[in-house]
């Protein structure tokens, strides 16, 4: 064997020997002196705690991880802030704590921490109604001198199985979450006074609630992911950029900023994902805003969406909210109407107007440009606007081309049947969303009709060559010269429907209706019909949609109406 390698060998035996003797020397020592070095250990920490203390329950030396590392094992260890009678909240609990340290640096009189791992930790960060907090148990140290060697040997964090509430009754707010495992690596260089922080995630969000009155946010969430974030150690401010965590199974993309020197804590918060489905979307939200949306429903998954939460105004209990997201050919569900293939662009706002509040009197949410169908009607809108989650309210403008026969569905089919022409619509609806009576209901507009072919049911009256406006004007039906053809009978027709939100909403059953007719040329033989037995058409039951129905109603209700026609020559 060489004679180097064996004096090596014989250099290495003698250190591992002296390892082993110097470790159960400690291990003897801790064992006959364990009260004395964990009241050492007491007392010495709360020379650095300002008016708290650290409770250790039993503390134990041995191997961990991989040698030459030695890890002290403390069992029930407990932080406490100095006013912890009154609020009886544990800042740190953890059943078990384990620190290694390179025993080889030890030997020379370096402090080397590798890992500080934490079982079962409890940590409650407690902020009083006077704004006190328990984390005020840690002095505020001095500023470091320039010349000052400069540690950048961090240990690495991990914690398993713990719990981290974060309770602020000065403001109302509570966050709440489940940490399974974190894992933080941190990483510093002399020049520069930023750490780079490598972090491994995997926990479950309990509640994150900013207003109580309005329910937490993300409520039994899961977060998981490997990211990294930067933390300045002179601002205190703390972000990241385009980090990916996966959010309830559901791939986000988000960057932040915190701003941790201040109280309370400022900090803006932005996000981005794709394909992600409207159910799982509104779960994410607060409980005041999934109530609302539990009628909605949007077919496969919302295309592109993306958000931002700003906590900077402290003034308010909510932060503000943007969303915005993208709807490619998607069918929705509405409490009025199901519409098909729908295309559009749509934002949430909860501060519509600046200085109002984040409260859901003041959200606003724009749907632009929009495309769709209901009913076999392509429609569009250039601008929808829903604003007030309390009591919603909607400005619309729709317009529309389509043949006459495809709105038979959405009227009563053994009242009034269309069976040619074409149609267009050009209209815009103010007002109230809620299904009870609203007087500020405005709709204005006109229907334009074109060889229009149709039949009154009841009486088995045919009509052609319908041609004709009606206007709509805020509360008013107003019919304008309607022409239609009776066999060799013509028909010049003008009425006005009054107050007809008021009738919808079935205040009352009378319909106050305004009707003139007048003829170029009149054949009686031509409405002989009328005067036969009602006549009704056998037409299958739908199932209608909320605003199909209500339609419906409204041409039952016209055709029970006793009406008087006047008809007046054309002179």
């Amino acid at each position: 064997m060489n004679k180097t390698l064996k004096i090596s060998l014989r250099i290495l035996s003698v250190l591992i020997a002296l390892v082993l003797l110097a470790f159960i020397g400690g291990w003897i020592y801790l064992k006959q002196h364990k009260k004395q070095v964990i009241a050492y250990i007491e007392s010495e920490a709360k020379k650095g705690l300002n008016g708290g203390s650290l409770h250790i329950g039993d503390i134990n030396i041995g191997f961990r991880h991989t040698f030459p590392r030695i890890a002290f094992t403390i069992d029930t260890l407990s932080l406490r802030d100095s006013l912890w009678s009154q609020h009886r909240h544990d800042l740190i609990s953890a059943t078990r704590v384990y620190a290694t340290l390179d025993f080889f640096k030890l030997i020379v009189g370096k402090i080397n921490i590798g890992r500080v791992q934490l079982q079962n930790p409890k940590i409650y960060i407690y902020t009083d109604t006077s704004g006190y907090t328990n984390t005020s148990v840690f002095k505020k140290n001095d500023p470091p001198k320039k010349d000052a060697p400069q540690n950048l040997d961090y240990p690495i964090l991990q914690i398993n199985n713990g719990t981290l509430a974060i309770d602020k009754k000065d403001n109302n707010k509570f966050f709440g979450y489940e940490i399974r495992n974190l894992e933080c690596k941190i990483h510093g260089d002399p020049g520069d006074r930023s750490l780079k922080i490598d972090i491994d995630l995997d926990c479950k969000v309990q509640r994150m609630t900013f207003n109580q009155e309005k329910g937490p946010f993300l409520a039994n969430k899961t977060v998981a992911g490997e990211f990294q974030v930067f933390f300045n150690k002179d601002s205190k401010v703390l972000q990241f950029e385009k980090i990916k965590l996966a959010i309830d199974g559901q791939p986000f993309i988000l960057a932040g900023k915190f701003f941790l020197a201040e109280v309370p804590t400022p900090f803006t918060l932005s996000w981005v994902t794709d394909n992600l489905s409207f159910k799982k979307a509104s779960t994410f939200l607060s409980e005041n805003i999934r109530l609302k949306l539990g009628e909605y429903d949007i077919s496969e998954n919302i295309t592109h969406m993306t958000g931002s939460m700003d906590n900077s105004e402290p003034e308010y209990k909510t932060p503000l909210i943007h969303l915005r997201l993208n709807v490619e050919n998607k069918n929705l569900v509405t409490p009025l109407v199901k519409i098909d293939g729908a295309t559009f662009i749509a934002t949430f706002n909860n501060e519509e107007v600046k200085g109002r509040g984040h409260e859901d009197s003041n959200t606003v949410m724009h749907f632009s440009p929009f495309k769709a169908s209901w009913d076999k009607i392509d429609f569009k809108s250039d601008s929808i606007v829903i604003r007030n989650l309390i009591h919603p309210r909607m400005n619309m403008q729709i317009s529309s081309d389509f043949p006459l026969e495809n709105i038979n569905t959405i009227f009563d089919e053994n009242v009034l049947s269309f069976n040619k022409g074409s149609g267009k619509i050009n209209m815009i609806y103010q007002g109230s969303l809620e299904q009870n009576y609203d007087s500020s209901r405005m709709i204005s507009g006109n229907f334009n009709m074109d060889s229009a072919a149709l039949t009154y049911v009841p009486r088995n009256l045919q009509f052609t060559r319908g041609q004709g406006v009606i206007r709509f004007d805020q509360k008013d039906i107003i019919i304008d010269d309607l022409n239609l053809y009776s066999g060799t009978t013509d028909l010049i027709m003008s009425g006005r429907v009054k107050s007809v939100f008021y009738l919808i909403n079935q205040k009352n059953k009378k319909l106050t209706l305004d009707w003139a007719i007048k003829s170029n040329k009149l054949n009686l033989n031509d409405f002989t019909s009328y005067l036969k037995q009602q006549h009704t058409k056998v037409v299958p039951k739908k199932n209608k949609s909320s605003l199909a129905k209500t339609l419906t109603e409204f041409t039952n209700l016209l055709e029970r109406q006793t009406l008087i026609w006047t008809l007046v020559p054309n002179n």
